[in-house]
């Protein structure tokens, strides 16, 4: 009876142990991979343009986690592999005593002299144990496998590899059956997306073991992107997706037309810049030529806000159906949003005003006019404003016009103002391809699954 009391309280302290070391790993690892999250971001997938019609993708963020046990002493060990400024890194992570430590780290696997090879990590599996390799960079035809001894990683095989064949040879022979090629770059989508389910399992694994209720946190400008594309889905959902329409005498730019980042105030905080245009039709009553919306959004560190909505857009004076675009100013770091406008009278050769604005974000929370001239003429009657004070024409002359093309005064600084155009004549539609395949790019940038497609 005693014997057994015995039995029952080493093999219940051996479980406990086993339970807590096991704990400890999934918590340590779960620290590890919350951090590389942070700082290069989660898994995503994108396509590699490349100039040819093959379709290649690569993973971004982290690319790759799992739980190996490389040195088969039971315990396992974290190898983790993430991008960072164009290359990639793999990790192996373990205990070296009672620390959870770093015990290697080298750039994955990369033919220098033809990128189109990709980057990928080899695994080795010899007599129970796991060996990670390293290409050769004087020749590419050998690589080096390194493997746990006395708690370091250290050199233990060097084998011929044949990069063209993505082949493994030991003693002359291919070896199929003890080598893994994990592909992180110039990898087909169906190879990407297991890789990107394989991360998300195993990061669940770790959650779902960590009684510390392990959780990554998004960095901040993940957040910001998130935000930003839900105001985009937004107004796709509302107004289109952005794209190109051509009718027999003009070309315009429709839906989402213009997705912009741009960091308005110079704080190295990127605002987002939207026009949509309105109008569900051309040649409705409501009007002949597309009507568009200009939006700017802001991002405080936590949520997003609107700063800015206005309905009016840049147009040629007396020039109701023609050209339709916006206009850009840079100062130093700031970009300023810039319009010109008019309304007419019974009589519009005779009888109009003219409104030109440049409008700075003077707040985080608000964009305002800091410069507004107002050209004001009811027949022989003319008047000249500049922010709200009457000035005389000369004055006018010299500091009314400082936005392109109001009262079509076209010469401008092409350096300080971007015009763009939204609409014009059908030999426009180059210039609004342009725009549109600007918008597309600029979404992906901010969620790389995007498909302007569906």
């Amino acid at each position: 009876m005693l014997a057994l009391v015995v039995f029952i309280c080493i093999f219940s302290q051996k479980i406990f142990s086993v339970n807590h070391r096991e704990n400890s790993f999934y918590k340590e690892a779960a620290a590890v991979c919350a951090n590389i999250i942070s700082e290069y971001g989660s898994c995503k997938i994108e396509e590699i343009s490349n100039g040819t019609p093959d379709d290649f993708y690569r993973l971004t963020g982290i690319s790759y986690v799992r739980q190996m046990d490389f040195n088969g002493d039971g315990r396992n060990e974290l190898l983790i592999a993430y991008s960072s400024a164009g290359k990639y890194f793999a990790e192996v992570w373990g205990y070296h005593g009672k620390e959870f430590i770093n015990l290697y780290r080298q750039e994955a696997n990369t033919v220098i002299s033809d990128a189109e090879y990709g980057s990928w990590i080899t695994i080795y599996r010899r007599a129970g144990k796991y060996y990670i390799g390293k290409l050769k960079d004087d020749n590419n035809a050998e690589i080096e496998f390194f493997g746990i001894k006395n708690h370091k990683f250290k050199s233990c095989f060097t084998f011929n590899y044949d990069v063209t064949g993505e082949a493994y040879i030991i003693d002359d022979v291919v070896n199929t059956s003890d080598f893994e090629t994990i592909g992180l770059s110039y990898i087909s989508s169906i190879k990407a997306e297991k890789t990107q389910s394989e991360i998300s399992s195993a990061l669940n694994s770790l959650s779902s073991n960590n009684s510390a209720a392990f959780q990554i946190e998004k960095t901040d400008e993940q957040k910001k992107a998130d935000a930003y594309y839900k105001i985009i889905d937004s107004k796709n959902q509302k107004y289109g997706k952005a794209s190109v329409n051509l009718t027999d005498n003009m070309c315009f730019a429709d839906g989402t037309a213009v997705v912009e980042l741009i960091d308005f105030d110079g704080d190295g905080n990127e605002e987002l810049l939207i026009i949509s245009r309105k109008t569900s039709t051309i040649g409705s009553e409501e009007s002949s030529t597309p009507q568009y919306i200009t939006e700017i959004f802001g991002w405080n560190g936590t949520a997003v806000r609107k700063i800015f909505e206005a309905e009016w857009i840049s147009t040629y004076m007396g020039k109701p159906e023609g050209d339709i675009f916006y206009i850009l100013q840079k100062t130093d770091e700031r970009v300023n949003l810039c319009s010109n406008t008019y309304t007419y009278g019974k009589n519009p050769d005779k009888s109009w005003k003219g409104t030109s604005r440049i409008c700075e974000m003077t707040s985080p929370d608000e964009i305002t006019a800091t410069f507004t001239a107002v050209f004001n003429r009811n027949y022989d009657y003319r008047s000249y404003t500049i922010n709200g004070t009457r000035v005389k024409r000369s004055e006018f002359d010299e500091r009314g016009y400082k936005v392109p093309y109001f009262c079509n005064e076209s010469e401008y600084n092409t350096e300080e103002f971007t015009v763009t155009v939204l609409k014009g004549d059908a030999d426009r539609k180059e210039d609004i391809e342009k725009l549109i395949e600007r918008t597309q790019n600029t979404i992906k940038i901010i969620n790389s699954h995007y498909d302007e497609t569906n």
